[in-house]
Formats: C-alpha cells, structure tokens, sequence
C-alpha cells in the first residue's frame, strides 16, 4: 500500500505540535491563537481603511492650514503608517473659497503613496451649501480616489461671511469628522 503524503497549513501545524497523546486533546491556547491569527489574516486582506484616528484639526503652525497626527491605515490588505503632520500642515489654498455665509464639503484620503489628499464638493455651481450639517453629508457622499481610503471629512464656512482660503483662521470655519477606526469602540462595550 502506498503512503499517502498530506500536507498540512501553518494553523494544523500548530495544532499538532500541541496534541496530547495521553489526554486525545489539543491545548486550548494553541486553538485560540490559531484562530485568532487566522481571523486577524481574513481582516486584513478584506480590510481597507483607517486603523487609528488621524485625528485632523485646524493647524498648530498656521491656523488657516489643517493639521493631522500619526495614524495606521490599510489598503488592499498591506498596513502603512503615516508620521504627524508637525510643522508640515496641510493648505487648503488649493479649494474653492466658500460663497458668503455658505459651506463646501471636503474629503480628506490618504492613498498607497502616503500622501493626504483633499477633494471637495461645493454644490451646484460652487454656491456652497446653507448649513455645515449638508455640507458634511455632501463630503461624506464623495469618493477617494483608487488605492486611497477616507481619513475624514470636514464642512468648511462659517456661517456669515466668506472664507478665503490660506488667509481665514480656520478656528471657527471648519468643522472635522474623523473616519471611523478599525476597532471603534461600541457605546457601552468599552
């Protein structure tokens, strides 16, 4: 009779160098933690966003610039980290300034490269939007680009007045949301 050859995955491996032979059982912290790194490799390769808080806010260097800390993202099942903005901030020159006492949308990304992109929305014809609230949604609503994922999302105005890009301290004319977390914490289960 011929021998039959089987081959066995990392996790069986790991299952029979724990056998016990005299008590036919498998030491449960072998089972666990088999399990728990072949859920932690399934998340990974279908995961794609952020893993920590990048945490955007209104510039420490330059008030009119926008600011974010160190975070971890994944994209495409490969983890990246990027280091804290500092003294290297974010200018928003580049965006539409907002129309008299209206809001524009902007989707913060971060794509493969490291690099943070913003993209906007400013309603119909760049007339802005009537409130912060619609301009968040209107963000939200964008797409990042390939091999990006969302960071945040943040309504730009202030309600009375315009807002010029690069000039305007953004203290009371931006209003942040940050993406939701790998590991966001459930109310209640903390």
């Amino acid at each position: 009779m011929a021998k039959q050859i089987i081959e066995l995955t990392v996790a069986e491996k790991a299952l029979l160098d724990n056998y016990d032979p005299a008590m036919k059982t498998v030491g449960l912290s072998a089972i666990l933690s088999t399990l728990i790194l072949t859920i932690m490799t399934i998340m990974s390769d279908l995961y794609n966003g952020i893993m920590t808080s990048a945490a955007l806010a209104v510039g420490d260097t330059a008030v009119q610039d926008v600011d974010h800390g160190a975070f971890d993202f994944v994209i495409n099942g490969q983890k990246y980290s990027k280091a804290a903005s500092g003294a290297t901030e974010l200018a928003l020159d580049a965006l539409t300034a907002t129309a008299d006492s209206m809001y524009n949308g902007i989707l913060f990304s971060i794509g493969v490269n490291g690099t943070v992109d913003f993209a906007e929305d400013t309603g119909v014809e760049d007339a802005g939007y009537a409130t912060a609230a619609l301009a968040m949604a209107a963000a939200k609503a964008l797409t990042p680009a390939a091999d990006h994922i969302a960071i945040g999302w943040a309504a730009l105005g202030n309600g009375s007045g315009v807002v010029t890009l690069g000039t305007t301290a953004l203290t009371d004319a931006i209003t942040f949301e940050q993406a939701p977390t790998m590991f966001t914490t459930v109310s209640g289960n903390a």
